[in-house]
């Protein structure tokens, strides 16, 4: 800590897993950080006791994936933990860093502003002592892009209306016709529920979807695929890292290839999949792919739009327990409800079908809005405005978000982390932003539309390798690869995921044992499955191989003709290496 270190006064919203590490790296820099939660307890939406949060939910990302860098998981291996197994997580990494002392529970915050000073005066109602105003230097706020449920209206339906936030179990849907609404992670494990034990289930989405189980690999070698009895009943049987779905996604080895060759592996998955050779669920995935990708980029397949990260509704599908529709748009009249533009998937086909259903009630699993009634700031609520999703224009580092980076895969928490240790550093005086951010965030928000052409409003959308190591540069601690004569750890850092541990290598607050603690967690021996893993490696090697010549050439041509940062230029498919082509890295 320098000399003439002067501690800042930080207020922090919300209590989730991204504001407890924002708290735990403020306090970690020496700061004097305070948060502020309206609920009785930390964790957010994975607090103990939480009835908005289904209890039989299980995390899309591997326990890897949400843990924080300095703090491996409690579990002996890599698996996908259920809420339960998370909060627990949660609990240990309060404890650990004696964060609880920080926090003030039953508290809201009722108004922040800016005042003349540059000092934030924010007024907290706390449920024991009333109104108190705080000054602080800085404000974060933590409370996540999806704080009000986004119950959608359904005019003139007369059965029964509900928001996912408000599910529980399925026991008050036996017997009836049910309309589930999305295609999200919560609309398939709700569906997949409600379909034991109603009538009829019936999903609908408005466009075509993408569907990613969490073990893709294991698709081929196993035609009775049942994710939620691998998670419930077989977990000890499923921890390889080449299992799962972040293996094929976020390793450094993938991600420096092309997005073409990136977009080549997952064609030739799929046209085995099409084949039904594997079974006739990966041909219903493959299906659902390819209705996409022939709207979109072809050579970005499933990369044009978040994917569903649960394939409990595809199985389900596949069963013939329930029927998914796709249509713009729904209309209701009583019981009834019509679909104008219906078609209907059966299978490895589309078809159209009947356009009207009768239903006794719907459940809207249609996400979450974002409100700050009580913040008074003058900024465009669009996280691609942000710097990095975080810094809004006009206010520095005294205003960030946190939890406004959600990645394509990967989670949330990591990307919070990670922005929270640059935010410190920031806060701290060790760095300086970019003199140009504002302009920065506007060209880095316009190629992340562009890119993400399938669903270019949802703007929390980021590419989780290329987002982490654009901020890694920032913060100072982007990992130097291992030596290739330290084989284990030379192999992990370049096939495993790119686990937020390896940013705890080197740079400020390094803590190279946390990294240590996680890959033990996965040794070579025990985690890697030589067979369509390797396969699957060998195949990211040889494509690289083949895009370095491309990869030559477009650097010469941009070296003498200069391009233009501001959008995709012609040939970017091929050009650069996928991690090169969002978030500044190019």
């Amino acid at each position: 800590m320098k000399d003439d270190f002067i501690p800042k006064k930080v207020l922090i919203a919300g209590a989730g897993p991204a504001g407890l590490v924002a708290l735990k790296e403020m306090l970690a820099a020496g700061h004097d950080a305070l948060i502020v939660e309206k609920s009785p307890s930390f964790g957010g939406v994975f607090q103990r006791g939480n009835k908005k949060v289904y209890e039989n939910l299980y995390l899309t990302t591997s326990n890897m994936h949400m843990s924080f860098s300095d703090f491996p998981p409690l579990e002996p291996t890599i698996k996908y933990s259920s809420k339960k197994e998370y909060c627990e997580y949660l609990e240990a990494y309060v404890n650990n860093f004696d964060l609880e002392p920080h926090i003030a529970y039953n508290s809201e915050v009722r108004n922040a502003k800016m005042g003349d000073d540059d000092k934030w005066m924010v007024t907290v109602a706390h449920s024991d002592k009333g109104e108190v105003t705080y000054q602080a230097e800085n404000l974060i706020v933590a409370t996540g892009s999806y704080q009000i449920p986004n119950m959608l209206p359904f005019p003139g339906f007369a059965g029964k209306k509900m928001h996912s936030s408000e599910y529980t179990n399925n026991e008050e849907f036996k017997d009836k016709k049910v309309l589930v609404v999305g295609i999200g992670e919560s609309a398939s494990d709700i569906a997949a529920e409600v379909c034991e034990v109603a009538a009829s289930t019936t999903v609908w989405s408005r466009r075509p979807f993408l569907i990613a189980p969490r073990f893709p690999l294991v698709t081929m070698n196993n035609d009775n695929y049942d994710e939620h009895k691998m998670l419930t009943d077989e977990p000890e049987k499923y921890q390889w890292v080449s299992d799962f779905l972040e293996f094929g996604t976020i390793s450094r080895l993938a991600n420096s290839m092309s997005m073409a060759c990136y977009a080549a592996l997952r064609i030739l998955l799929f046209n085995i999949w099409n084949t039904g050779f594997v079974g006739s669920l990966p041909r219903r995935l493959s299906f659902w792919v390819s209705e996409v990708t022939k709207r979109n980029n072809y050579w970005q397949q499933d990369q044009t739009m978040v994917a569903t990260k649960n394939s409990r509704l595809a199985t389900m599908s596949d069963k013939g327990n329930l029927d998914i529709i796709v249509s713009k748009s729904m209309q209701s009249d009583g019981h009834t409800v019509t679909f104008p533009e219906t078609v209907m998937y059966k299978g490895s086909a589309m078809e159209e079908t009947s356009k009207s259903f009768e239903f006794d009630a719907i459940i809207s699993c249609s996400g979450y809005q974002t409100r700050f009634d009580w913040l008074e700031a003058d900024i465009d609520f669009n996280p691609r405005t942000w710097f990095k999703h975080c810094f809004a224009p006009g206010y520095g580092q005294k205003l960030m978000f946190l939890g406004w980076a959600r990645p394509h895969q990967g989670g949330i928490p990591a990307c919070a982390e990670m922005l929270s240790r640059y935010g410190a550093l920031l806060i701290s005086g060790d760095r300086q932003l970019p003199a140009d951010y504002e302009h920065r965030a506007l060209k880095e928000g316009r190629i992340e539309r562009a890119f993400y052409s399938a669903t270019p409003d949802l703007n929390t959308l980021v590419d989780y390798p290329a987002f982490m190591e654009s901020v890694a540069k920032l913060t100072g601690c982007k990992p130097k690869a291992p030596s290739i004569f330290n084989v284990p750890m030379f192999f992990k850092y370049w096939v495993y995921p790119n686990w937020s541990f390896w940013y705890r290598k080197n740079g400020p607050h390094a803590n190279p044992q946390a990294l240590k603690t996680a890959l033990d967690k996965v040794p070579m021996s025990k985690s890697f499955k030589f067979g369509d893993g390797l396969g699957y490696a060998i195949a990211q090697f040889l494509l690289i191989l083949i895009s370095l010549p491309v990869y030559l050439i477009s650097w010469v041509v941009r070296l003498f003709t200069g391009s233009n940062p501001e959008k995709l230029r012609f040939g970017w498919i091929s050009s650069k290496p996928k991690v090169k082509i969002l978030h500044g890295n190019g």
